[in-house]
């Protein structure tokens, strides 16, 4: 969320945040309008931007306004119309497991090496449901490596000087040409 907020919305809505981390002021809500919310939407578009994530980052700003307007007293007197923009069907690819020796390297520990679990906590997949998903042996070995030595807060995936992985797309899709499914995504 802070992310949306610091690299589209804020600078879209002129948003200022403190060295705190705090909002700080910027433009009104009654500002925000439904055209201006629309041009929001041209703009994330004009920026190559998926409908879904446009949607996500629009969900941001009218939870500001919902809460707004239902805290006591009311901070917001009214709330713009929020275009639900069409979004692609759920992805329903896999890798097949000859593929599955390309390296993987995304998420926080959420990994369960002794119970052989990796968990997605609600909110952080792409309908919210939380999922609990069995490791195979080999996605076992795998994992029991990289977290190996690591504290139970440690990201999973750490480059070499132990900082977060946290942009895998160019290797992803270096290793799924190496594997012979170039057109694999990382959700497959």
């Amino acid at each position: 969320m802070e992310k949306r907020i610091r690299l589209h919305l804020g600078p879209f809505f002129y948003v200022v945040i403190g060295q705190d981390g705090k909002y700080a002021g910027g433009m009104k809500s009654v500002q925000v309008t439904t055209d201006y919310i629309n041009r929001y939407v041209v703009a994330r578009q004009s920026a190559s931007a998926m409908n879904g994530t446009i949607n996500r980052e629009l969900s941001v700003l009218r939870r500001g306004f919902s809460l707004g307007m239902t805290a006591t007293p009311p901070k917001v007197s009214q709330c713009p119309n929020f275009p639900r923009l069409k979004e692609s069907p759920p992805r329903k690819g896999f890798l097949e497991d000859n593929h599955y020796r390309v390296s993987l390297r995304p998420a926080r520990r959420q990994v369960d090496p002794m119970n052989r679990t990796i968990r997605l906590h609600p909110g952080g997949t792409k309908n919210d449901d939380a999922r609990c998903v069995v490791m195979t042996d080999a996605v076992y070995m795998l994992l029991s490596e990289c977290v190996r030595g690591k504290k139970g807060d440690d990201y999973v995936f750490t480059r070499r000087n132990g900082k977060p992985v946290r942009d895998f797309r160019k290797r992803w899709r270096n290793a799924c040409i190496a594997a012979g499914v170039p057109e694999a995504l990382f959700h497959d």
